[in-house]
């Protein structure tokens, strides 16, 4: 799943908290053992997805943030070359 807003992010964050917790919670008896490899290997995986994920969406945030102060100061200078042209 693609995080595109905040909202997603906090929801990834809080899957990402429970999958965690679940990792370390304790085993109930009488499972077997290639039943707990195997799930543990799965959520491993669901985290290491959800963190690129998270990561992925903090830096095209990053990104369009810097795009935008580029835009900004690009805008202020054009009104000041504009006033200067005007002179």
């Amino acid at each position: 799943m693609k995080i595109e807003n905040e909202l997603q992010l906090k929801s990834s964050k809080k899957a990402l908290k429970i999958l965690k917790k679940s990792l370390k919670a304790p085993i109930k008896k009488g499972i077997p053992k290639i039943l707990i490899v195997a799930t543990k290997g799965h959520i491993n995986e669901l985290i290491k997805e959800i963190e690129t994920e998270i990561a992925e969406y903090k830096t095209q945030k990053a990104i369009k943030e810097l795009e935008s102060e580029k835009k900004l100061k690009t805008f202020k200078n054009s009104k000041e070359l504009f006033k200067d042209l005007k002179k």
